[in-house]
C-alpha cells in the first residue's frame, strides 16, 4: 500500500472517529438537557436560528468570539428572558479549533442600568499578563480571584460592589464550580463555561445569572 493511500486512510479514520464523538457528545448531551427542562418544568428545544436568535444575541455580547447553539433550554419568557444553550464557540482571529461550551443568556429590564460593557473571568497568571483593559480592584479576596476588563473603570468600581463580589466569591467555592467568563452590558448578562454534562451545573449557572442580575437591580433601586 503506497504511502498516499495510507495518508489518506489514516486522515479519513480520524476525520470518522471525529464524527463519531461529535454524534455520541450532542446525543448524551441532548438527554441531559430534555430529562433537565422536563423536571425543571422549562422548554428544550433543537436551536433555530431563525427564531430563537440565541447565537446571534451571544455574538453581539461576546464580540470577539464565534458562538453557535445546539440545543435550548427556555427558563423564563415572560417580563424577562432566560435561557441555556448547548453549542460551540471560537475566536474570531487567529486558528483554532472550535471549543464546546454551554452558556446562559438573561435579558431584563433590570440590566438596563448596566452602562458599560465588562467581563470577568477567573484570574491566571496567563490571562493577568495579557489581557487588555483591567480594571483595578484593590487589594481584595475578589481581585485575587477574578479579572475585570472595561473601558469605564468609574462605572465599574459602582457595578461591582462588596454585595456583587460576595456572590462571584460564593459560587466559584462551590465544589460544581467550573471556570466561568461573565459578561454584562445595557440589557444583558452572558455566562459562558465549558460543556455541562452534569444538571446540578445547568441550575448552578441558573442561580449565578439570577443573583448577579438581583445586585444590579438592587443598586438601581
Amino acid at each position: 500500500m503506497s504511502e498516499t493511500v495510507l495518508t489518506a486512510l489514516c486522515i479519513g479514520g480520524v476525520f470518522a472517529g471525529a464524527l463519531v464523538l461529535a454524534y455520541r457528545y450532542g446525543k448524551k448531551h441532548r438527554k441531559l438537557m430534555e430529562d433537565l427542562a422536563a423536571e425543571q418544568g422549562w422548554t428544550f428545544s433543537r436551536a433555530r436560528p431563525d427564531l430563537d436568535g440565541l447565537a446571534e444575541k451571544l455574538n453581539a455580547l461576546l464580540p470577539e468570539l464565534k458562538c453557535t447553539v445546539s440545543y435550548v433550554m427556555t427558563v423564563e419568557k415572560s417580563g424577562r428572558t432566560l435561557r441555556l444553550g448547548d453549542g460551540q464557540y471560537g475566536y474570531r482571529t487567529g486558528s483554532n479549533r472550535p471549543q464546546f461550551a454551554s452558556y446562559c443568556l438573561l435579558e431584563s429590564p433590570a440590566l438596563k442600568s448596566v452602562g458599560a460593557h465588562v467581563e470577568i473571568c477567573g484570574r491566571t497568571w496567563f490571562d493577568a499578563a495579557l489581557l487588555g483593559d483591567q480594571v483595578d480592584m484593590g487589594l481584595s479576596a475578589f481581585a485575587e480571584e477574578f479579572i475585570v476588563q472595561s473601558k469605564d473603570k468609574e462605572t465599574i468600581w459602582k457595578l461591582i460592589d462588596p454585595a456583587m463580589q460576595a456572590v462571584f466569591l460564593d459560587h466559584v467555592a462551590k465544589p460544581s464550580c467550573h471556570p466561568i467568563q461573565v459578561t454584562l452590558d445595557s440589557g444583558g448578562i452572558a455566562l459562558l463555561t465549558s460543556s455541562i454534562d452534569k444538571p446540578e451545573r445547568w441550575t448552578d449557572l441558573v442561580d449565578f445569572a439570577r443573583q448577579i442580575e438581583a445586585c444590579i437591580a438592587r443598586q438601581g433601586g
